[in-house]
Order: C-alpha cells, then sequence, then structure tokens
C-alpha cells in the first residue's frame, strides 16, 4: 500500500477492503450503516424503537472542530429526546419521579479531554446535562505527560482541576474513570478495587461528590464486571461500562451497570436510529 504524501501513517480505518478497490473501511461502515437506517425509516422499525421506553447513553471522547457543532446540531434537533444525565438514575430503579420515557437519549463523555469543556458550555446553553468519566491520574498533566499517560500522542491535551469545577457549575456530572487508564482485568484484585474506590474517593475530596464510575475501555473483558459493580455499591456509586444497548430498570436489575453507545459524530443521526433499532429488536428476543 502507498502511504500518501505528506501524511502520517495510515489510520485503521483508511486501509481499502480487499476486493473493494477504492473504499475504505469508513466509507463501507456509513455504506451500511445509511442502507440500514433507510430500511428502518421505511419498515417503521425507528419509529417503534424511538417510541419504546429506555435511555441510550451516548459514549463520547474527543470534541474537536466540527465534531462539537455537529453534536450541538444534533441536541438541538432532537431536543425532545435529548435529556441530562440525571436521567440515568431513572435507570436504576422504578421510583416514579425518576421514569424513563420513550426513546431519550443522554451524554457522556470519556477521559477528559480538553475540548470536552468547550462541549459542556455549548450543552449548557441548550438546557442539557451530560456525565464526564475522567481518570484522576490524568487530571491537569501538560501534553507531554498526557500523552505518556494514556501511552501514544492524542489530539490533545486534558482537563484540569478548575475545568471539572466550572463543568459542575454549568449543572454537568463529573465521574471516574479510574485512577489510571487500564484494564482493570490485568490488576490484582486489591489494586483493581483501589483504581474505582480510590478515584472516587480522590474525585469527592476534590469536587465535594462523585457517584458514577466507568472502567477504562469499556468491554466486559476489561474488567471483573461482579466485582465493579460490588465495589461501586459499596462506594454509592453507579457502575457504567461501553456495552452497547438501551438502559431500562429491569436491565439494571440483572447486570448492575449502566450500557453505552460509542458513536461516530460524523455520523450521529445514523447511528443513533440504527443502535435504536438493533437495541429495539435485542431486547425483543
Amino acid at each position: 500500500m502507498v502511504k500518501p504524501a505528506g501524511r502520517g501513517p495510515l489510520l485503521a480505518t483508511e486501509r481499502r477492503l480487499p476486493g473493494f478497490p477504492g473504499r475504505s473501511l469508513d466509507e463501507a461502515r456509513r455504506a451500511t450503516l445509511v442502507s440500514e437506517r433507510a430500511i428502518g425509516r421505511a419498515t417503521g422499525a425507528v419509529r417503534r424503537a424511538q417510541q419504546a421506553p429506555g435511555l441510550t447513553i451516548l459514549l463520547i471522547h474527543n470534541t474537536l472542530g466540527a465534531d462539537a457543532a455537529r453534536l450541538e446540531r444534533c441536541v438541538e434537533r432532537h431536543t425532545e429526546r435529548f435529556v441530562s444525565f440525571a436521567h440515568a438514575r431513572g435507570a436504576t430503579d422504578r421510583t416514579p419521579d425518576r421514569a424513563i420515557g420513550p426513546g431519550q437519549v443522554a451524554l457522556s463523555f470519556d477521559d477528559g479531554f480538553a475540548s470536552n469543556l468547550d462541549m459542556a458550555r455549548r450543552l449548557a446553553r441548550l438546557g442539557v446535562a451530560a456525565c464526564f468519566y475522567v481518570p484522576t491520574d490524568v487530571i491537569g498533566l501538560d501534553k507531554a505527560a498526557s500523552d505518556a499517560f494514556f501511552g501514544r500522542p492524542q489530539a490533545e491535551g486534558v482537563l484540569g482541576w478548575a475545568d471539572l469545577e466550572e463543568l459542575l457549575r454549568l449543572g454537568h456530572v463529573v465521574g471516574s474513570h479510574s485512577r489510571r487508564h487500564v484494564p482493570l482485568a490485568g490488576l490484582s484484585e486489591a489494586q483493581a478495587e483501589d483504581q474505582v474506590k480510590g478515584s472516587l474517593a480522590v474525585l469527592r475530596d476534590r469536587l465535594g461528590a462523585a457517584g458514577h464510575y466507568a472502567w477504562p475501555l469499556g468491554a466486559l473483558r476489561y474488567a471483573p464486571v461482579a466485582s465493579v459493580v460490588t465495589w461501586c455499591q459499596e462506594a454509592g456509586a453507579v457502575a457504567a461500562s461501553g456495552v452497547r444497548g438501551v438502559n431500562t430498570p429491569e436491565r439494571y436489575a440483572v447486570e448492575g451497570y449502566l450500557r453505552r453507545d460509542a458513536v461516530d459524530l460524523r455520523w450521529l443521526a445514523t447511528d443513533l436510529d440504527v443502535f435504536a433499532v438493533r437495541a429495539h429488536r435485542a431486547g425483543r428476543s
């Protein structure tokens, strides 16, 4: 494969598909999603999925450049669906004043990247509060140190303590993403427990509150899930994964953690519809 002049290594999504000259993984994924969305709209599957009670929590990382405007426009266009993250508590119990409505969507951001602050200000103007899950050991580090923390160069730096305080003043939620951004499954039980409880304690000491925790990398294989759920309950926090799916009190009662859908902000509207249909079908099977 010839690398384009003037660019770094090709991204995984830029690699060409065998047998499909000129088509990248990005383009193939988009074509699949657009087709699936069109079928879902034509058959009424999108409408039925949006009418089903449940809370979809989007998982987002950076919000650089045009991505911030894309997310802002999507929230503006679908104000009837986007709700503040406080509604996530409605997915954990059946308290009447926390009842989840049909097709609701909340926002969450992982890793504590600096661009999240501007996004938080935009969302506050729209009356939507999100949750920002931050690894406590990276807070306030300079760019070189934060790159080393994540193990590779990042597109931007990270938030500091003053930024997190502003998030709270804007009405958002700050949650823990462990002390370090490493798989809990590779640690001893004592070390993993400290990543959960210790990071929550750091946030509570500095910010006064912390009621949410999301384990790094999100997949079930990266954490001792049952233990994480127990540690969060002992610490008075709600656990969250990176596993796709719609949240309901019934599902939370069985699993003990919130599900979140990682989305590509370039195709957010498409992702929302497609993942809603897939989750609705899975819930009926």
